[in-house]
């Protein structure tokens, strides 16, 4: 973009009923649960360390404190947000954040690429888009959106379309 370099993570989801669970909620070395099910993202955005990703180390909740005027939005979900199937999407989102703070990219997004028929998805896609305001530092298509944004009249291009094709549109 204008001359500089950025960078697009781009995750494909396209079997999985849905994005992984927290390991922290999940982690039988989490004694303090009841922290993920009572407080609320700025709750735990203020104090990290309610969170067992933080007391063990991870920099998430830091990284997401920097950006909280990002997820603004707001949604039903009692606790913290990120203990179901939003948890996979917030932390590539942090590694998004945390790539773009390194100065190397001038912008970092991260986008969801997901089968076209795999509509299990769509719950947390929602509710992730709902809480981040639909900003623009994520975004989702399927893997049909790929197939026709792929200009057929290169030859190496069809060659890696219909590898692709093989591969994700069963």
């Amino acid at each position: 973009m204008e001359d500089k370099l950025c960078l697009w993570l781009i995750e494909h989801k396209l079997s999985e009923k849905e994005f992984t669970k927290c390991g922290a909620y999940t982690s039988e070395a989490n004694s303090y649960k009841e922290n993920c099910t009572q407080c609320t993202l700025v709750d735990i955005a203020n104090s990290p360390k309610k969170c067992h990703y933080h007391i063990i180390g991870y920099k998430y909740w830091n990284i997401l404190k920097m950006n909280l005027d990002r997820f603004q939005g707001a949604i039903e979900i009692k606790g913290c947000p990120f203990r179901h199937g939003l948890n996979q999407l917030w932390r590539n989102q942090m590694l998004a954040f945390a790539l773009q703070e390194t100065g190397i990219y001038n912008n970092v997004t991260f986008s969801v690429c997901h089968h076209a028929k795999n509509t299990m998805l769509d719950k947390s896609i929602n509710q992730y888009r709902a809480l981040t305001n639909e900003d623009a530092m994520f975004s989702y298509f399927t893997n049909y959106d790929v197939l026709s944004a792929v200009d057929t009249h290169d030859s190496e291009l069809q060659k890696w379309l219909q590898w692709y094709k093989e591969l994700y549109c069963f």
